[in-house]
C-alpha cells in the first residue's frame, strides 16, 4: 500500500495500518494535532499561563496527556513523527521505529529534564548533599537551564550543565552563598573568589552512556555525572565542614 501524505497525516488513514498498536496510532494522531496548536498552557507554580508553541511543550504535552513512563517510546513516536508525518507511508515503513542520537533535538532535552525530576531530585548523593531542582521540565528546556544542581545542608550549591547535545564537555561551578565562607576560603588561599569556590568541567557521557532515552540509558548517564560531582564534593567537603564547625563561630 502506498499513500502520499504531503502536509497532512490523514488519521482516517492511520486507522486502517494493522501494524501500528492503539497506543501507536493515538500517540500519533495527538502529536499531528498538536502541531497546529499554537499556544500550550503550563502551569507555573499555582498559576497557568499560555507559552507559544515549541517542540519542548508539545512532548511534555504528549508525556502527560497519555501519562508515559516510558520516555524512550515517547521519543521513538516523536522522532517518527517527524521523519514521515509529510511522507509517503506504507505498511513496511511503519515497522521502522528507530532513530540515532542525531535525532536528539529539543524533545530530548524534555525528556532528559523530566527524568532528572521524576528521579533524581531530592537523592542524597554524598552525606548532606541533595540534588535539587531549579526549574520545571519546561522551564530548564525554554529558559536553557539544564542544569543539574546539588545542595549541602549549609549554603553551598554545585551547578552543572546536564545536557550538551553537541558533545561538549559538560561544565559547571560549586559556589557558596555564605559571605563568611567565602571570604576565609579566599583568605586562606583555597579559592580565588568569594562566591566561586571551584570550577568544574567533567566528559560528556553523551556518545557512550545515553544510546537512546530508555530508563537504562538515562539511569547510566546520570550515574556518571553523579559520581563525577561527588569526586568534587569530596574534594571541598572537608574544608568546608571544617569552616562551619571551627571557624563560624568564631567570626
Amino acid at each position: 500500500m502506498g499513500l502520499n501524505f504531503k502536509n497532512i497525516l490523514l488519521e482516517s488513514i492511520i486507522d486502517e495500518l494493522d501494524n501500528l498498536s492503539r497506543m501507536d496510532k493515538a500517540v500519533l494522531k495527538f502529536i499531528h494535532n498538536s502541531m497546529s496548536q499554537e499556544k500550550f498552557p503550563h502551569l507555573v507554580g499555582n498559576k497557568s499561563y499560555d507559552f507559544d508553541a515549541s517542540d519542548a511543550l508539545r512532548i511534555n504535552d504528549l508525556i502527560n496527556s497519555f501519562g508515559l513512563k516510558d520516555y524512550d517510546y515517547a521519543f521513538k513516536m516523536w522522532n517518527f513523527y517527524k521523519r514521515f508525518g509529510n511522507v509517503l507511508f506504507d505498511d513496511e515503513v511503519f515497522d521502522d521505529f528507530s532513530y540515532k542520537q542525531e535525532d536528539y533535538d529539543d524533545a530530548t532535552k524534555l525528556i532528559v529534564a523530566k527524568y532528572y525530576i521524576d528521579n533524581l531530585v531530592g537523592r542524597e548523593i554524598y552525606p548532606g548533599w541533595t540534588i535539587e531542582m531549579m526549574e520545571d521540565p519546561i522551564g530548564m528546556v525554554e529558559e536553557d537551564v539544564m542544569t543539574f544542581t546539588v545542595g549541602n545542608d549549609k549554603s553551598e550549591v554545585i551547578y552543572l550543565y546536564l545536557l550538551d547535545l553537541n558533545g561538549k564537555r559538560l561544565q559547571g561551578d560549586i559556589i557558596t552563598h555564605n559571605v563568611g565562607l567565602g571570604a576565609y576560603f579566599v583568605e586562606a588561599g583555597i579559592s580565588k573568589h568569594n562566591d566561586v569556590i571551584d570550577s568544574i568541567e567533567i566528559p560528556n557521557p553523551l556518545k557512550e552512556r545515553l544510546i537512546d532515552l530508555s530508563d537504562e540509558s538515562l539511569e547510566k548517564y546520570f550515574d556518571f555525572i553523579i559520581e563525577q560531582i561527588q569526586d568534587e564534593i569530596e574534594e571541598w567537603d572537608e574544608d568546608i565542614l571544617h569552616y562551619y564547625k571551627d571557624w563560624e563561630p568564631e567570626r
